[in-house]
């Protein structure tokens, strides 16, 4: 995914890039945001936003190295007073509507809990109505989301990448189920297609999917898929 996403990062200095992961934790995908700065450093000084007060602030520290040495602002208007035009969020704790004030302005940069890329980009849309989801569309650059899966010979991934083409021109006004198939449709790069590969090499196992991606719902239906795929194939022989 390097190459498209810098490809694509470099034409940019403002709207959405995401991340997600298939892995629950307290920092979901933090360690793609914390790649994507060395991709970004032309869009100027990065600073990391605070999602909320809160009872237990250690665990806000427990990030990169790299996200740890940025400035640590309470709010998006206020890293925008004082000049950053880049910024750390937490798609969590942050209102779509707030996304859509600056994010023709800022490149903002999250990440999140999501198994595909259409899950990322609905994480965006919190508290936004159905005209802010085209409008958020409209702000993305790019959205990776990545299934990591501890395989036979150490750990692996299979990608999933939307990137906005420029030359698509504006974004109008769709249905949701319209916005979720444009995502589908026009990744560069499908999950689907690269963890058959993985089973294909032999690298992983259905089994090993099962238990290192219990809530993905959709490894359930991608295995049946290709089960039911492979068994004419089998019988042939």
């Amino acid at each position: 995914a390097l190459a498209a996403l810098h490809k694509v990062v470099a034409e940019r200095s403002s709207g959405l890039l995401l991340f997600g992961s298939a892995i629950i934790g307290e920092h979901s995908a933090i360690d793609l945001v914390a790649a994507s700065l060395a991709l970004t450093e032309h869009a100027g000084p990065a600073v990391r936003i605070m999602p909320r007060n809160r009872s237990t602030p250690a665990k806000d520290w427990q990030v990169p190295e790299a996200i740890k040495q940025l400035p640590f602002l309470p709010s998006i208007e206020s890293a925008y007073d004082q000049g950053y035009r880049r910024m750390i969020f937490d798609l969590n704790y942050t209102k779509a509507e707030l996304l859509l004030e600056f994010g023709k302005d800022v490149l903002l940069i999250a990440g999140t809990y999501g198994c595909e890329v259409e899950d990322v980009f609905m994480s965006s849309m919190r508290g936004g109505g159905s005209l802010a989801e085209s409008e958020l569309l409209a702000l993305v650059i790019a959205i990776l989301s990545v299934k990591p899966v501890l395989g036979k010979h150490g750990q692996t991934v299979a990608s999933d990448l939307f990137v906005m083409q420029q030359e698509s021109g504006p974004i109008q006004p769709m249905k949701f189920e319209d916005i979720v198939k444009l995502l589908q449709e026009n990744r560069i790069l499908r999950w689907q297609d690269e963890m058959a590969s993985l089973l294909d090499s032999g690298d992983v196992t259905a089994a090993i999917l099962k238990k290192a991606l219990p809530r993905d719902r959709s490894i359930s239906e991608f295995l049946s898929q290709r089960a039911a795929t492979k068994k004419p194939a089998s019988a042939l022989r």
